[in-house]
C-alpha cells in the first residue's frame, strides 16, 4: 500500500468527526480552522469549516498536501 492510499484510508475513518486543519499557505501564512471532515474523493477530501457563527464553507485539499506536509489534519478529542 502506498503512502497516499494509507492517508486516504486514515481520512475515510475520520469522516463525520471534528478535525483541526492547519494549512501552510506560503510566505509565512498558516491558516488554522476547525471543521467536520465531510467526504473523501479519489483525489481530494473536503472539510466543512465554520468561519464564524454565521458563515460555514467547504474547503478541499489533496492527499498530496498531507504527504508534502503543507496540510495537517488532527482529530479533536
Amino acid at each position: 500500500m502506498s503512502r497516499v492510499e494509507a492517508i486516504k484510508n486514515d481520512l475515510k475513518e475520520m469522516i463525520g468527526q471534528t478535525v483541526v486543519i492547519k494549512a501552510d499557505m506560503g510566505r509565512n501564512r498558516i491558516v488554522e480552522a476547525t471543521g467536520i471532515l465531510a467526504n473523501t474523493y479519489p483525489g481530494i477530501f473536503t472539510v466543512e469549516v465554520n468561519f464564524s457563527s454565521d458563515v460555514t464553507g467547504i474547503v478541499s485539499y489533496s492527499y498530496s498536501d498531507i504527504l508534502c506536509e503543507r496540510v495537517r489534519v488532527t482529530p479533536t478529542a
